[in-house]
């Protein structure tokens, strides 16, 4: 049977070892598309500063002008939501086929370890009655002989 783990340390220790590596996949996908974010909200207010200088310095002509970078910046926008939506939408699919590989992986370690914890303690068995029997032979061969 399996020990369970003796202190916190010791299960962050196997955490790392089972899920370290996809963890830091699923942490730099999600680092890329937090980068993602803030490209966005930095054009948006690259936008913002764009639209506000030019309604400040014209009058006539500027909203055809505005309107036109509006719809620019939303097309970019919207293309961007679409890849952000993508990326996360890959990312989940990319830990739910992790989580349940490292799930398949457990079970099978689960299994070996239960195979191996078995016939480890066969031969524990086996060598107790081996132990007991040359004991034995060995306290009638000590043992005076009553004739």
């Amino acid at each position: 049977m399996a020990e369970k783990p003796k202190s916190p340390n010791e299960l962050l220790q196997i955490r790392e070892l089972l899920f370290g590596d996809e963890k830091r996949d699923i942490d730099e996908r999600v680092g890329g598309l937090e980068k993602d974010v803030v490209a966005v909200r930095d054009n948006l207010a690259d936008v913002s500063t764009t639209l506000t200088q030019k309604i400040e310095t014209a009058n006539s002509g500027v909203s055809d002008d505005v309107r036109a970078l509006n719809e620019e910046m939303l097309s970019r926008l919207n293309g961007m939501d679409q890849t952000i939506a993508d990326n996360s939408a890959a990312a989940s699919e990319s830990l739910s086929l992790a989580v349940g590989n490292l799930t398949s992986e457990l079970k099978s370690l689960g299994t070996q370890l239960n195979e191996t914890t078995r016939k480890l303690d066969e031969e524990r068995e086996r060598r107790e009655m081996l132990s007991n029997g040359l004991r034995a032979l060995a306290d009638a061969m000590m043992s005076p002989t009553t004739s």
